[in-house]
């Protein structure tokens, strides 16, 4: 998804959306006096996701999780960062846009392994310095952190976008990234880390998957109210019971009743992702009705009786 486009994002994400122009270019001018950039974000894999034990398996099972990449531009694609996660083997991170190659980084995922369900943080800061005063990458999962050398010059400018879109593999679900124009240090980042932690226990993410999600639907329930009765001392039980009909006496009623049906077909309560049930969207009656005369010819598989012109059941 291309993130700049508010068109896109207004149809499928939220009717709220505004840039300030064009920020996605403008930050490479900012990136370039700063020294550097950070990108940090929440992830999660969903239940069910299959996780690569080694990087080298992702080709023996292509249903695993694969790459989380960064584009700069998408078409042709032009890639600005990608993260590997795996089980057992290393995070890899990737990082372009200098004036000569990209820059890598490995380092171990952390104690335990990746547990689907649960929101995992990841953090690159390129353009740090170390103690020593050596400039690099600092590759952040959860609070560790590893550095690497990379001293090179940012290479893109403002006429080029610092990012365009991102592109998940299936069943990972990704918090809104954090993008600083600046090289943050180990404390910042750590710092955010766990301001952020609670919250992230608490937002445990949707329960199934977007695909699901666009396409179930939801039943529209309609409470319906018992009949009032009169209760008399076993077994007798007197009651009075009429047919449903579109057929009112008053030609009001009749008018308004079918208004209130056909509304409600055209309305929210029978659009996606809520469904009616047939019932309702075939008989009229099934949502408000008018009374007849006459009484059910069956009624709890018994035939009524006429005591005082009153139907006994």
């Amino acid at each position: 998804m291309q993130i700049d486009n508010c068109d896109v994002l207004e149809k499928y994400i939220s009717p709220y959306c505004s840039f300030p122009a064009p920020w996605t270019k403008t930050i490479n001018q900012e990136i370039k006096a700063n020294g550097g950039y950070t990108i940090s974000f929440w992830y999660k894999a969903n239940l069910g996701t299959k996780i690569a034990e080694r990087r080298d398996s992702w080709g023996e099972d292509p249903e695993t999780m694969r790459r989380m990449v960064f584009f700069s531009k998408m078409s042709p694609p032009e890639v600005l960062a990608e993260f590997q996660m795996t089980n057992s083997d290393l995070v890899n991170v990737r990082l372009y846009g200098s004036c000569s190659d990209a820059e890598t980084e490995n380092m171990g995922p952390g104690p335990g392994t990746i547990e689907n369900g649960v929101w995992y943080h990841a953090a690159v800061s390129l353009g740090v310095t170390n103690d020593d005063g050596k400039k690099g990458m600092l590759v952040f999962s959860g609070s560790s952190g590893t550095f690497d050398f990379a001293d090179w010059d940012w290479c893109r400018d403002e006429t080029m976008d610092f990012i365009q879109g991102i592109q998940l593999p299936g069943g990972v679900i990704m918090s809104p990234i954090e993008i600083t124009s600046s090289p943050l240090p180990v404390k910042e980042i750590q710092k955010r880390f766990y301001e952020e932690y609670p919250n992230f226990q608490l937002r445990r993410g949707p329960r199934v998957d977007d695909r699901t999600r666009m396409t179930k639907t939801i039943p529209y329930v309609r409470n319906t109210f018992t009949y009032p009765v009169s209760l008399v001392s076993p077994p007798i039980v007197l009651q009075t019971r009429n047919e449903k009909t579109d057929v009112c006496k008053n030609k009001l009623g009749g008018i308004f009743q079918k208004k209130i049906w056909k509304e409600t077909l055209d309305g929210v309560a029978c659009k996606l992702p809520y469904e009616c049930d047939i019932s309702l969207v075939n008989t009229s009656t099934s949502l408000m009705s008018c009374s007849r005369e006459t009484g059910p010819s069956i009624f709890f598989g018994q035939s009524p009786l006429v005591c005082n012109s009153v139907g006994l059941k």
